[in-house]
């Protein structure tokens, strides 16, 4: 008699209500990491496989939405970044330390957000030309979005 065989790996997890959980912390900030580092989530492989997986095209359009929501709540929280106080030292005096911590938080946004959402964010160069019967114009700096190059490595990959 022979036993039946015990399927390898975690069991999948995956339902409507746990990728909406998920969606929603992703939309309000949180990052996939600090999600799969709770108890009651999935592991983070578990998640970009179902992103991946073609089974669940539901939660990849959920993700992608909540990622883009992630994205401009980012963008929102710039200027909220920029116009607070910077800390003082125990003289009143401004701490050039602080100034540059927060340059540096400030510059890493606007680097993720311009590289994301190009065409909002980017650096955008152009050159307009206009001649005699016909006009080109050239822009660069504005690369194909992040889900899009992801979805493509993910289907070679």
């Amino acid at each position: 008699m022979t036993k039946p065989k015990k399927p390898n790996g975690r069991p999948n997890i995956f339902t409507e209500t746990l990728a909406a959980k998920i969606c929603q912390r992703i939309a309000d900030g949180e990052s996939i990491r600090a999600i799969c580092s709770d108890p009651n989530m999935p592991s983070t492989t578990a998640i970009f496989r179902w992103i991946a997986n073609g089974k669940y095209d539901g939660f990849r359009q959920l993700y992608e939405s909540s990622m883009q929501i992630r994205l401009e709540t980012l963008g929102d929280g710039l200027i909220e970044l920029a116009d607070a106080p910077i800390e003082r030292n125990a003289a009143g005096m401004v701490d050039s330390a602080a100034v540059q911590m927060r340059r540096l938080q400030i510059e890493t946004r606007r680097w993720i957000l311009s590289k994301l959402l190009p065409r909002k964010y980017g650096d955008r160069m152009g050159l307009d030309h206009q001649g005699e019967g016909f006009n080109l114009t050239v822009v660069t700096g504005v690369p194909e979005s992040f889900a899009s190059l992801e979805q493509k490595r993910l289907k070679t990959g």
